[in-house]
């Protein structure tokens, strides 16, 4: 309000200033003038400078003993509470931002390992009303343990934000890799298709719904392989909702899946990766996984989704028509 004096956010104020850091790096880098490159080298100490005052800030708000700490993956059981915080952790650089938060590249300072933290703001979350949709992705990712989904090593939540620190996947996301080769082999674009299918697989038998399939949140590892990740727009059982004793809804089996996903009749996800029953808003189950996935295999193979428009609703009567590019295929491409 006008006249109240205006409280930043540390974060916030950090990352701002790592992304003009790398806006004035990529500007500056043709030139060769040794004057500015003095004073180019001049603006980057005086940004690292303000960087540290800021995550200094950041530290003093973290209390000794965080509220809530976890240590991932996890059974069923109750998680084990760790007194880990955010002062073990050294920033390096942002390396996402999105409508639940940014995602910073960090080193533990005590065992040099470097990870991806995801900082959500606890005010913007209850601004927003998607606490439960935030508490909903940690709980997945405290759950799974698997290969092909990314892994969530602790949590913790302090006044101002809540901490999630994954494994950090150096490959970078296969959106990227699109972007920069245009299209993907068909051998390697069946192979990430085939190893997220296996992910998704795991995910439905918790009873979980992934509902936001796409290349940017398909994740590559060092090795070449990918994971699953975002978990911010999933839906689950109520046992992993908060609801139900987890045990006896893992015990459900397939049963447990069908009443996890009878009530799902929410529309969200992507525009281009949206399958018909979500947008017809009827009740629909995991197969909309299957269906996003079909699109990303599309998307490897031929450079852009199949039912790509502007505005948004021309993809969904695109979609409810069934009315996508069929292009010619190459002659060296499976049937």
């Amino acid at each position: 309000e006008h006249g109240k004096p205006v409280h930043r956010d540390p974060m916030q104020q950090t990352y701002h200033l790592m992304r003009l850091q790398k806006m004035v790096a990529e500007k500056l880098e043709s030139i060769t003038d040794p004057t500015m490159c003095e004073l180019a080298a001049q603006a980057t100490r005086l940004v690292n400078s303000k960087r540290d005052v800021y995550w200094d800030l950041l530290s003093l708000q973290d209390p000794h003993a965080p509220r809530s700490s976890t240590e991932g993956p996890k059974s069923y059981s109750q998680p084990k509470t760790f007194s880990v915080s955010i002062k073990e952790y050294a920033l390096v650089e942002p390396i996402g931002s999105g409508g639940f938060g940014t995602v910073w590249l960090a080193r533990r300072r005590r065992t040099g390992d470097m990870t991806a933290i995801k900082v959500l703001s606890q005010a913007d979350t209850r601004a927003r009303e998607m606490t439960k949709a935030v508490q909903l992705e940690k709980s997945i990712l405290a759950t799974a343990d698997h290969p092909f989904v990314v892994k969530l090593l602790f949590s913790f939540a302090t006044a101002r934000h809540l901490y999630m620190v994954m494994e950090y996947l150096p490959g970078g996301d296969c959106l990227t890799l699109l972007t920069s080769y245009g299209f993907l082999e068909e051998s390697l674009a069946r192979f990430f298709c085939a190893e997220a299918l296996v992910g998704l697989a795991y995910l439905h038998d918790l009873s979980i719904i992934h509902r936001d399939v796409k290349p940017s949140n398909l994740l590559i590892t060092a090795t070449g392989h990918v994971k699953l990740a975002d978990f911010g727009l999933s839906a689950a059982s109520e046992a992993l909702s908060g609801g139900d004793d987890p045990a006896e809804e893992a015990a459900e089996g397939d049963e447990g899946i069908s009443k996890a996903r009878a009530v799902e009749t929410a529309m969200v996800g992507t525009p281009d990766y949206l399958a018909p029953e979500l947008l017809k808003r009827g009740g629909y189950s995991y197969e909309v996984d299957f269906w996003a996935l079909g699109v990303v295999l599309y998307q490897f193979l031929i450079g852009e989704p199949p039912f790509y428009a502007d505005p948004p609703a021309e993809v969904y009567r695109r979609v409810l028509a069934l009315n996508y590019y069929r292009p010619c295929a190459p002659d060296d491409m499976s049937e």
